[in-house]
């Protein structure tokens, strides 16, 4: 009798379709990102993620947006996918949040205002700000200046 129960419980969520699985499923990717990690770019989810995760680890690149169809998140998305190994040669990781609703701990850590390009250093130190996309040639400028 359990297993009869249990089976359609399971069968009622999988069948519904307001169930959080199916939300997930039926959501559009960020634009970009699929790219970005095809291309072997390490892109996290901002609301998985705290930045003291990455401490003396990992440089943390977040990047913010105030919705998911902003084009300056797909431009800096493609901008990463063009130089994958410039990321990993300075141990950077990607954090992307593009919901202000979901409120995720690096969102509230480091508040943006709209599209924002933001570089953490090893030692959680906010070392770059920027309003605009920038390609892979001037971040990793940026970045081995800080070094």
């Amino acid at each position: 009798m359990n297993r009869f129960l249990a089976g359609a419980i399971c069968a009622l969520l999988l069948a519904n379709p307001l169930s959080a699985g199916a939300q997930a499923a039926t959501q559009p990717p960020l634009p970009g990102v699929a790219e970005a990690v095809e291309a072997g770019v390490i892109v996290q989810d901002a609301s998985e993620v705290r930045l003291d995760d990455f401490l003396w680890q990992k440089r943390v690149v977040a990047v913010f947006a105030d919705n998911p169809h902003d084009p300056n998140l797909a431009v800096q998305m493609r901008h990463f996918a063009e130089d994958p190994e410039g990321l990993a040669r300075r141990d950077m990781i990607v954090i992307v949040d593009a919901d202000p609703a979901a409120k995720s701990e690096p969102r509230s850590r480091l508040r943006p205002r709209g599209f924002a390009l933001i570089v953490v250093d090893l030692d959680g130190t906010v070392r770059l700000r920027r309003p605009l996309p920038w390609d892979m040639r001037e971040l990793g400028r940026a970045i081995d200046r800080i070094r």
